[in-house]
């Protein structure tokens, strides 16, 4: 299997991940209690269907701080891009990497493995694999808009020749700690 060019998503990866999964259910002191997905999954925080214990997320669920729900989406992108290096059969640009980390994060592993999608990817036409992420925008029976949205913004960034790397985002996360800062020592941590 090809190397991808990069191996960690990157700074708009992660944008987009946040913007569309969102911090749901935030309770009065600003942690985030589980919920129900639009696809009927229950999940905490930015997305995560497994909590801090590594179980499946439940109603019962402890809900958790902002600080843990970086380190849960920190974990789960990492899983997602293991599994994409490990279906993807072609090098891919910091772009693609990163629309199909978001993919994966959001529809998991299995998914991606049986989809035309990555099926086209792998025989190298990238054209048509980017015009295969507007046809997951189903959940629960029906088409929904925020997958809509979410699909095309995952085109776009598959179609992107250059994004900028998180390394980048890391230079200025040292320059200011912070939110950013936290998260990417999250990330490393759970990648490694």
């Amino acid at each position: 299997m090809a190397e991808p060019l990069i191996s960690d998503v990157n700074a708009e990866t992660l944008a987009l991940v946040k913007r569309f999964e969102g911090w749901a259910r935030a309770l009065s002191d600003g942690r985030a209690a589980p919920y129900l997905c639009p696809a009927g999954v229950w999940t905490l925080g930015w997305g995560s269907t497994r909590g801090l214990d590594g179980k499946a997320v439940t109603p019962a669920s402890e809900p958790v701080t902002p600080e843990q729900g970086e380190s849960l989406l920190a974990r789960d992108l990492a899983m997602a891009g293991a599994s994409v290096r490990r279906l993807v059969g072609v090098p891919l640009t910091p772009g693609q990497y990163g629309a199909l980390c978001s993919f994966v994060y959001n529809l998991g592993a299995g998914r991606l493995k049986a989809s035309t999608l990555l099926r086209r990817l792998n025989e190298g036409a990238m054209d048509e694999a980017a015009d295969e992420f507007p046809k997951w925008v189903m959940a629960g029976g029906r088409v929904l808009p925020g997958l809509q949205a979410r699909r095309q913004a995952e085109r776009a960034l598959f179609l992107t020749v250059e994004a900028p790397r998180v390394a980048a985002a890391e230079a200025a996360a040292v320059a200011s700690p912070g939110r950013l800062g936290r998260f990417m020592s999250a990330f490393r941590r759970a990648a490694a």
